[in-house]
């Protein structure tokens, strides 16, 4: 969360483009996410898994979630509620149904599998929106 409030409100739109890098590099960046593509997508990710280990149907629609890239703040709010929720399916695993399986993503995976991807994957994610504040001149709250 502090990373999406670090950015600033008109670099939300913000992704970088081949053209910020030395055509010698080669880099391509078509259809790279946005910064709040990006919070969109974690956002997303943490109710679709959240929901799985607790056996739910997600409490919101996911298009609901996507918001366009000057929409400042908008995509905050649902994902602070997307960390509860994640938070909330977590404190149900016990020792006892840790690792009884359950319809997991793309397929079976015990309640311990996909909780540790909810983890694995806000990190990679993270990791991206970190690169995006930097890009920006921003520095970003973990290193501060």
């Amino acid at each position: 969360m502090g990373v999406a409030q670090a950015m600033p409100a008109d670099k939300y739109g913000f992704a970088p483009t081949t053209a910020i890098f030395a055509p010698s590099q080669g880099a391509k960046y078509d259809g790279v996410r946005t910064f709040a593509q990006e919070i969109s997508h974690v956002t997303t990710a943490n109710y679709y898994f959240a929901s799985k280990i607790l056996g739910e149907k997600m409490p919101v629609d996911p298009k609901s979630i996507q918001r366009s890239d000057d929409e400042r703040g908008t995509p905050e709010r649902p994902a602070a509620d997307s960390f509860a929720y994640a938070h909330k399916a977590l404190a149900t695993i016990t020792a006892e149904n840790a690792y009884t399986t359950i319809d997991g993503v793309d397929g079976l995976h015990t309640r311990s599998v996909v909780a540790s991807f909810i983890s694995a994957h806000g990190f990679d994610h993270y990791g991206q929106m970190v690169e995006y504040l930097r890009m920006n001149g921003v520095v970003p709250p973990g290193s501060k």
